[in-house]
């Protein structure tokens, strides 16, 4: 006979509230604004052919898919972008 609490156990866990398939809204709101602000400073940087701005616009866009941090995301999007203003035209 089946005891009822083992039934229970193998059922996968819910999703916490605000997630979406396991991935924070705000770990999704952050990839979609620091990977657009990075694709404008790769076109930038090709335009004027500038590799910082290049390199930075390309960490812009790939680090979302490797960090699930929401804090990590947000600090490390921040820091580009401040590295971004610092050496746009160098």
């Amino acid at each position: 006979m089946l005891d009822p609490s083992a039934l229970n156990a193998a059922a996968p866990a819910a999703d916490p509230p605000g997630t979406f398939f396991g991935i924070d809204g705000y770990v999704l709101l952050a990839g979609l604004i620091f990977s657009a602000i990075g694709m404008g400073a790769w076109g930038y940087g090709k335009k004027l052919e500038l590799w910082k701005p290049k390199a930075i616009g390309v960490a812009m866009m790939l680090y979302p898919y490797f960090i699930y941090n929401r804090i990590a995301v947000w600090a490390i999007g921040v820091g580009l972008c401040v590295l971004l203003w610092f050496h746009h035209d160098e």
